[in-house]
């Protein structure tokens, strides 16, 4: 059995990424900007999971970074990513909504006077940081590394589910929590069926880029996109139409992945020593 970060080593790197938000009144300091320190500081807590995750690995004699699921994918699962990422923006903001809600409303009576989150600025720091650097950087730990190395230690159900857990706890509890469930149950099943990290890039990437056309829409046209899905209620038509939909988006994309990925028996296997 290969020595990789277990499940509780990576809690425990987890725990103590939380000492890179220690950064933030000093990144306040230094910029006007009120995202990028916080986006600066989130930078740093994940540098401290990918670097700790890659010690262990490197003194358990293994290689640094396993570069098998470096290949380019094939146009084909370009595609698949694409529709996986259609079912999952119905499933997470349309499917989630009610469960948001309520989540939301739970948060909201533990705090009496809850403060409320700036608008994000249409800034190309933001643009560069939030959309394009942290999901590479994120997926680059949480899917190429620990991920991968969960798959190697247990069973696939558990490899998955406990790097989902791991991600969501890292961004918090409250109404957003269902929608980032189905995100990255997403992503983590994207990467064990295909093996590849740029597909899990670009389905991340195309989340936070469609959080970021919302913050733009909802600045300059007074429209906020996800409110649209979030308005649906199970006693809609609507409601089950656009759950259909994300359903046979999602599965059948799944379903695709799997079947293209069934001759590479083993790709999740160590490929460099």
């Amino acid at each position: 059995m290969p020595n990789r970060p277990t499940i509780l080593v990576s809690i425990i790197l987890c725990l103590l990424s939380f000492l890179g938000l220690g950064l933030y009144p000093v990144f306040s300091l230094l910029f006007d900007n009120k995202v990028l320190p916080a986006q600066l500081s989130g930078f740093v807590v994940i540098s401290i999971i990918f670097g700790g995750s890659l010690m262990v690995r490197h003194l358990n004699s293994q290689p640094l970074y396993e570069r098998s699921n470096l290949v380019l994918p094939s146009l084909r699962s370009v595609g698949l990513t694409l529709s996986i990422f259609i079912g999952v923006i119905l499933l997470g903001y349309c499917t989630m909504s009610p469960l948001s809600h309520q989540l939301t409303l739970l948060m909201q009576s533990f705090y009496r006077n809850p403060s409320v989150a700036p608008d994000t600025p249409i800034t190309w720091s933001n643009l560069i940081f939030g959309v394009l650097l942290a999901p590479a950087l994120e997926e680059l730990t949480f899917r190429g590394v620990l991920l991968q190395s969960f798959l190697a230690r247990y069973t696939p159900s558990i490899a998955i589910i406990s790097n989902t857990i791991l991600f969501v706890i890292l961004h918090g509890f409250g109404g957003n929590t269902p929608p980032q469930v189905v995100i990255t149950l997403a992503l983590c099943l994207v990467y064990y069926l295909s093996n590849s990290l740029w597909l899990c890039i670009e389905l991340h990437i195309l989340h936070n880029l469609l959080i970021f056309c919302q913050n733009i829409l909802e600045q300059f046209f007074a429209l906020k996109l996800f409110e649209i899905l979030e308005h649906f209620s199970p006693y809609q038509i609507q409601y089950w139409v656009l759950t259909g939909a994300g359903l046979v988006c999602y599965g059948l994309s799944l379903h695709f992945m799997a079947k293209m990925s069934a001759q590479k028996v083993g790709t999740l296997l160590p490929i460099d020593g």
